[in-house]
């Protein structure tokens, strides 16, 4: 081969790495992109978003989920004196003590607080955060996520109001899965039978016909 056909083959080579290059970079920022709106569809989809805060500040800057909590749109900032403005009055006090704390501390928090947004409707927020050392490492900066609780909140209080009353009622209540296995009782069942709730849970109904009770006390049970 002559000189002119080795550089040739040189160039030609150096062009393929090229290309097989970009062709690697466009295919891993496409995978980017494509793994970043799944990630956010699933925060959306939980009602949660990830946020960091100057912790000078406290300016919020968070990703699209959170911001639409706060009736923003996606790449705003919000001042903390406007964050603070969103936040139901009741809570608003618990919250800037808070912040206070993480500021002086430089520490971690939880905490839960309601917001009122445009529309008047109030959500249960919960705040996940905690202070760490900014890229440049001289200073601090806030990251954590934030997400709406509301639903959940609001299940669990109905949860806790019926496993109140649940507990609380008069008559005797089993419940059993679907092959007839005694899962829970309350305490009236208890009262009534002289069973403790450990005594028969994972045992079938039809142990109750020990004869510790006549058969009428047994109809009478099945008829309510």
């Amino acid at each position: 081969l002559s000189v002119w056909d080795r550089q040739e083959i040189d160039l030609t080579v150096e062009v393929s790495d090229a290309l097989a290059q970009a062709v690697e970079n466009r295919i891993n920022q496409k995978r980017i992109v494509e793994n970043d709106m799944r990630l956010r569809e699933a925060q959306r989809i939980a009602g949660l978003g990830d946020f960091e805060r100057n912790i000078d500040t406290l300016a919020l800057t968070a990703s699209s989920t959170v911001l639409e909590m706060f009736d923003r749109h996606p790449g705003t900032t919000i001042p903390f004196n406007q964050f603070l403005a969103c936040i139901n009055p009741e809570d608003r006090r618990l919250v800037e003590k808070e912040f206070d704390w993480v500021v002086s501390q430089r520490s971690g928090y939880n905490i839960e607080y309601r917001i009122v947004q445009a529309n008047g409707e109030e959500r249960i927020i919960n705040e996940i955060g905690q202070a760490v050392v900014a890229d440049n490492e001289s200073s601090y900066r806030i990251g954590g996520i934030i997400q709406d609780v509301t639903i959940n909140k609001k299940f669990k209080d109905e949860i806790e109001l019926a496993q109140k009353v649940f507990d609380n009622a008069t008559e005797g209540v089993m419940v059993t899965d679907v092959a007839g296995t005694i899962e829970f009782v309350n305490k009236g069942f208890t009262t009534i039978t002289g069973y403790s709730g450990h005594e028969v849970l994972g045992r079938e109904p039809s142990f109750l016909k020990s004869g510790r009770h006549n058969a009428d006390f047994y109809d009478n049970i099945w008829r309510s």
